[in-house]
């Protein structure tokens, strides 16, 4: 998505060389420079070199398009010479192994007032900035340990390419699914899950007001 949609000068990509995903970027590279779809310059950049400082190239800003930080956060204080923000995505945050190895380290590592974790929506923001505030009060009134996370919280919705993802004609759409042109439809994209997602008490309760509120919904 960076590479196809984004407008930087040049992308470097910090992995292994020779590589699957490295094989497929510089394959989606090619085709979209020959459709002249991006003015882009892609690197690769072992992460080897990194770790052992053979290599510290001009970064503006380090990102990961997961939720790791501690790789990055080890490089830019221990072996780069520059100073960088580094950011990182959240999808979920509810997970009972994020209090140790995500929530927790955040309170422990030395963030910057210019790092930030992206979170894909407010809902997600609220839960991680809950998370964190608990685990900082906990281990205050367990020891008087005043660890508080430095970086920053930024909320971007997931992008939606609307050149493929596009509204069709309604009653086109009723007819192809076999829907009347007058049923009320609901469509929930998701999954149900004991460990992880979702909680199915919020959606009981959005179907109960929408059938409160709509009288003449017809079971189908």
């Amino acid at each position: 998505a960076l590479i196809r949609y984004g407008e930087f000068e040049k992308i470097t990509c910090i992995q292994e060389a020779m590589q699957y995903q490295e094989t497929m970027i510089r394959r989606m590279v090619r085709s979209l420079s020959k459709s002249n779809s991006i003015n882009t310059s892609i690197d690769f950049v072992s992460e080897f070199r990194l770790a052992n400082g053979q290599e510290d190239p001009e970064i503006d800003i380090l990102h990961n398009v997961g939720s790791e930080f501690v790789p990055h956060l080890y490089f830019r204080e221990m072996i780069s010479k520059r100073s960088f923000p580094i950011t990182y995505t959240i999808h979920g945050a509810s997970y009972p192994q994020y209090i140790e190895n995500f929530y927790l380290m955040k309170l422990l590592l030395p963030f910057r007032s210019y790092d930030s974790l992206i979170c894909t929506s407010i809902s997600v923001k609220r839960a991680v900035q809950y998370m964190l505030d608990s685990i900082s009060e906990s281990l205050y009134a367990a020891g008087q340990a005043q660890l508080r996370y430095t970086g920053r919280l930024d909320v971007l919705p997931l992008g939606i390419d609307t050149s493929f993802f596009k509204p069709i004609d309604q009653a086109k759409a009723r007819s192809q699914f076999g829907f009347d042109k007058d049923a009320f439809i609901m469509l929930w994209i998701g999954r149900f899950s004991a460990y992880d997602k979702a909680d199915l008490f919020p959606l009981l309760t959005v179907l109960k007001r929408l059938i409160q509120k709509n009288p003449r919904i017809k079971p189908m």
